[in-house]
């Protein structure tokens, strides 16, 4: 919420990381969504899962570990 809130302050180019998994089942890839359509580009999806970079929405640069230098 404060992301959103604020959204308009923070320099699009700006990379931005998201979990996949926020709780309250809303996952980390549609919220990403709406960080698209706000302007950033260069969206990060955290996540502990192994996914195909090819199975990725459009929207996502790619998905990267949640342990520190972790690609």
């Amino acid at each position: 919420e404060d992301f959103f809130r604020d959204s308009e302050k923070i320099d699009p180019t700006t990379p931005i990381y998201i979990d996949q998994n926020l709780g309250n089942d809303i996952k980390g890839d549609l919220v990403a969504q709406d960080v698209f359509e706000r302007g950033f580009k260069t969206i990060y999806l955290a996540t502990g899962n192994t996914r195909e970079q090819s199975s990725l929405p459009p929207w996502i640069t790619k998905a990267v570990g949640k342990m520190p230098f972790e690609s």
